[in-house]
């Protein structure tokens, strides 16, 4: 499902108009960002994860490159419910 068909959906499931949906979603999704971690009840975690520099292969010409360090949202679905 794409953003777009999400906000469809919870327009369609709530009433509420796709602008008023697609508005508080960037809302959820910019606090999420914004903290450490989050936990739904029964649906997951939402956590930030440090990922550390590496060197990895380039597919296309096979040299090596580097990849920075660099902080991930990471999504942890729950095992209840």
């Amino acid at each position: 499902m794409t953003k777009a068909e999400l906000i469809v959906a919870v327009a369609v499931e709530t009433g509420e108009t796709s602008k008023t949906v697609e508005t508080v979603l960037k809302g959820v999704l910019k606090a999420i960002k914004g903290t450490d971690k989050v936990t739904f009840v029964k649906f997951g975690t939402f956590r930030k994860a440090n990922r550390a520099a590496r060197e990895c292969r380039n597919p296309q010409t096979g040299g090596k490159i580097q990849v920075p360090a660099k902080t991930v949202l990471t999504f942890k679905a729950s095992t209840k419910g």
